[in-house]
Parts: C-alpha cells; sequence; structure tokens
C-alpha cells in the first residue's frame, strides 16, 4: 500500500501479489493493482470509497483509473475491536475481505461461479503499512494501529 493520485485525487493503492494454489477460476495467484479514492466518511472508524482498477496482471506503468462505469462505493473500511477491516468488490460475485490486527493480515475472498461460489482465505504479509481511515492517509491504520 502507499498514498497515491487517481487524476487530481488523493488515494491509497493497493497492489496484491499472492500465491495461495489452485482455485477453479482463478489459478495459482492473483497480482492485481487498484486504488481507493474516499467517497465519504461515515465517522472516525468507517469510510467508504470508489475503487478505480482494479487491473489483473499489471503492468508496472500501468495505473489504476476510474472506468465510466464505476460505482459511486465500491469498498468499505471499519475499525471495530482493535482490528481494521476492509472489504473490496472488484465486479459483481467477487470480493475480497482483509483483516488487519497489529501486524497480522488476512484476506478472505468470494469468487461467485456457474454453479456456486468458491471461499478460500489467505494469510498475507503487509510490506508498507498505510492508515485507511485517517483520511489524511486510509481506515485508522491498516496496520491495525
Amino acid at each position: 500500500m502507499r498514498k497515491s493520485k487517481v487524476g487530481d485525487q488523493p488515494a491509497i493503492e493497493i497492489e496484491i501479489v499472492s500465491q495461495r494454489g489452485e482455485l477453479p477460476e482463478l489459478g495459482e495467484g492473483t497480482h492485481l493493482r487498484l486504488a481507493l479514492v474516499e467517497a465519504k466518511r461515515l465517522s472516525d472508524s468507517a469510510v467508504l470509497y470508489r475503487v478505480a482498477g482494479p487491473l489483473f496482471d499489471p503492468k508496472p506503468d500501468d495505473q489504476p483509473e476510474f472506468e465510466a462505469n464505476t460505482p459511486p462505493v465500491g469498498a468499505s473500511c471499519i475499525k471495530i475491536d482493535g482490528a481494521t477491516v476492509l472489504q473490496i468488490v472488484y465486479q459483481d460475485g467477487f470480493v475480497d475481505t482483509f483483516r488487519f490486527r497489529g501486524k497480522g493480515l488476512t484476506k478472505a475472498g468470494t469468487l461467485t461461479v456457474e454453479d456456486g461460489s468458491i471461499h478460500w482465505v489467505e494469510a498475507l504479509v503487509q510490506r508498507k503499512p498505510v492508515d485507511l481511515l485517517s483520511g489524511r492517509p486510509p481506515c485508522n491504520s491498516l496496520a491495525g494501529g
């Protein structure tokens, strides 16, 4: 995660690289890049975001941008009981939920396919924590702080 911009708007860019083993429809791993732009601050512990991108298997110079049909809200971040929870809707039926607590980070994914839904959980490593709730950068610290 790092501070970034989408157009002239402040953003938090997130890059996810994971190797989780073979999953139907998804392959063995994921490489994606997206950016979150604050849409609405509900409270000090809850923020809604617009999602720019996401870019799957991006090239190094690819930058997340809003598409013409980007919904007004595509992600939410809350802080509760010492944990920060960020949920991102990439597209209908494809959602990731990140849980940050201290230095720990888990990602639960859901993908709806023709015959049902696939669910999985991954333990990830944060390379550079960013505060998602402060706005002032991101949900009071994706590092759980």
